[in-house]
């Protein structure tokens, strides 16, 4: 299997379309909640509700989803823009998640 494609979030949410269907990492604060499970570009994206600046992660939650939760992660999963989450309300969404680790630079 090849190497994910390390990118921005923003280049994502920006409509990469040559990174449709790829596998991408990328680096994000994420929010793990009942209908809120997403990558957003900053905290203050999350906490002034800005969901066009986040991409919905689909996958199924781990036992220890609070590990993940509000706090900057990196993740690896498949580049779906046509995805747009709950409600329609993010720019595309991250599928297939096969890894999500805490990012501590």
């Amino acid at each position: 299997m090849a190497e994910p494609v390390f990118t921005s979030l923003i280049k994502l949410i920006a409509g990469s379309d040559e990174l449709r269907g790829q596998s991408v990492r990328v680096i994000g604060y994420s929010v793990l909640r009942f209908e809120s499970r997403a990558l957003y570009v900053t905290e203050a994206d999350y906490r002034n509700a800005v969901t066009k600046n986040a991409l919905w992660l689909q996958f199924e939650i781990q036992p220890e989803p609070a590990k993940f939760d509000e706090c900057y992660v990196l993740v690896e999963g498949i580049f779906d823009p046509e995805n747009r989450g709950h409600l329609q309300l993010y720019s595309g969404a991250i599928r297939d998640v096969s890894r999500i680790q805490v990012w501590r630079p």
